[in-house]
């Protein structure tokens, strides 16, 4: 996996949890903090997953988790999102989370309906030459005749807001279970 959307984070308190994981050598505090995090990440996979479009085969199957350790262990990463390597969907998956709007074809910047060309076979703006069109023109006009909202499914976001506050949760408990093993 190498690379992945991530749509939100998450800060686990160290400090409560250093006491727990004081007396454990590092790579066993890697493997329980690691099971933690994964038992996390997959819940909220599920749960992104959940709200993906029923229809949407491929983003539902790009949903994953990923953890990565730095700095020999001491700082631990997770993230949940849409892959976006390769030949992944993950580069389309926050038009579908936040919701998107299409622009109305024939229609000017004030609501007025545009005159069809005269010669639809050439420029129908002579005194612009194509390359040097402002890319950014619709940015300034006030939205009136762009459609309604489509697609505004918030599957990464309502997951956030629903498992976010739970992650220092699985983590404590896998460093409970941890304790009551050894």
């Amino acid at each position: 996996m190498s690379s992945i959307v991530a749509r939100f984070k998450v800060r686990v308190d160290a400090r409560k949890l250093h006491k727990a994981l004081a007396d454990m050598p590092l790579a066993v505090r890697n493997k329980i903090l690691r099971k933690g995090l994964r038992a996390w990440g997959t819940r909220v996979v599920k749960a992104v997953r959940r709200g993906v479009l029923p229809a949407d085969l491929e983003t539902r199957r790009d949903v994953a988790v990923k953890i990565k350790s730095y700095r020999r262990g001491r700082v631990m990463w997770a993230a949940v999102g849409v892959r976006k390597d390769g030949m992944r969907v993950g580069w389309r998956s926050h038009f579908w989370d936040g919701g998107f709007r299409v622009w109305q074809k024939g229609i000017k910047a004030d609501g007025t309906p545009k005159k069809p060309p005269t010669r639809a076979s050439r420029n129908p703006n002579p005194r612009f030459v194509p390359f040097s069109y402002k890319r950014g023109w619709r940015d300034g006009i006030t939205k009136r005749n762009l459609g309604r909202m489509i697609g505004r499914r918030l599957y990464l976001t309502r997951a956030r807001a629903q498992y976010a506050p739970l992650a220092e949760q699985y983590v404590r408990d896998a460093v409970a279970e941890a304790i009551r093993g050894n």
